[in-house]
């Protein structure tokens, strides 16, 4: 996943695309690029749907969830894909 910035302003977020259309943030001439990369083996590897909150590393039981739903959920899984941020 990379976020990308054209002159400052946030121009969007590749995620599984491998274009993205910069035309509404750019200017004729030269511009100011920044792309900030989100890659980790967890953010590649999963788990992709438990809070990364607090979670530091990923072992097996990571995405183990038996005994923990409860009528079609559960208090650890996140609808929305959850990445970790390991750049500064």
């Amino acid at each position: 996943m990379a976020f990308v910035k054209v002159n400052g302003l946030d121009a969007g977020t590749l995620f599984f695309d491998t274009e993205l259309d910069i035309s509404h943030v750019a200017k004729e001439g030269e511009n100011d690029i920044e792309i900030g990369f989100v890659l980790s083996n967890r953010n590649r590897m999963g788990p992709h749907h438990i809070m990364a909150i607090g979670r530091d590393s990923v072992s097996p039981w990571s995405f183990e969830l038996s005994g923990e739903w409860e009528e079609d959920t559960s208090e650890y899984y996140y609808p929305q894909y959850e990445f970790v941020k390991f750049y500064t």
